[in-house]
This record gives C-alpha cells, sequence and structure tokens, in this order.
C-alpha cells in the first residue's frame, strides 16, 4: 500500500510531465524498459485479453522481437485510447508501470534526461 501511495505522490507532483500525451517518441524510448512484463503491462493498461491475442499472433510471425512487442501494445493502447476519445498519457504509463513493479523514476529519467 505504501508503495502504491508513492506512486501516486510522484505521478501528482510534476503534472507538465505526467499530463503529457503518448507519442511515437516515447513508445520507442518507453518499449524496451517494459521488458519481460509485457502481458502484466499489458492487462494494468486496461486492454483486453483477446488484444494481447492479436499482438501476440502479429509477433509469432516476426521473430519474437520485445522491444517490438512492447512497442505494439503502447501502440495498440494509444489508438484504444484514441477511439474512446481518453487522453493516452503518461500518468497512465507510470501508474502501470508502477504495477508491474518497475520503479516510475525510470520514465523521467529515460524521457526527460
Amino acid at each position: 500500500m505504501v508503495i502504491f501511495c508513492l506512486y501516486v505522490v510522484i505521478l501528482d507532483w510534476k503534472p507538465e510531465i505526467w499530463d503529457l500525451v503518448l507519442t511515437d517518441k516515447f513508445i520507442d524510448k518507453l518499449a524496451p524498459l517494459v521488458g519481460k512484463k509485457s502481458l502484466q503491462f499489458h492487462l494494468e493498461l486496461d486492454m483486453t485479453f483477446q488484444d494481447w491475442e492479436l499482438i501476440e499472433y502479429s509477433q509469432s510471425k516476426l521473430k519474437r522481437d520485445l522491444v517490438q512487442l512492447n512497442r505494439d501494445i503502447l501502440e495498440a493502447w494509444k489508438q484504444n485510447c484514441d477511439k474512446h476519445n481518453v487522453r493516452p498519457t503518461l500518468r497512465e504509463i507510470g501508474r502501470a508501470f508502477g504495477n508491474i513493479g518497475k520503479h516510475i523514476k525510470i520514465i523521467e529519467k529515460t524521457l526527460f534526461d
């Protein structure tokens, strides 16, 4: 519970960063950071298992590129947000990162240093 509260405080600390909309440049930088927790990350972004199967199937035709899989997840999430008129912000990415056990400071360092 303390960890969750820490993430909420950090995400509220710099709204000018966390309220930015996900861009292709951000996707390229964030995809390697997800690592092997692709499925958990996908689910933390409130995407369906059916979406996961479609992304996973498209990966089976390729050489199982983990970074590309994570990039596909982020792109599909962004498209899903656009389809439902929801802003795909870094705040949601940070929340998902925290919930899969990644420290969200990694996002700040990667995107803004």
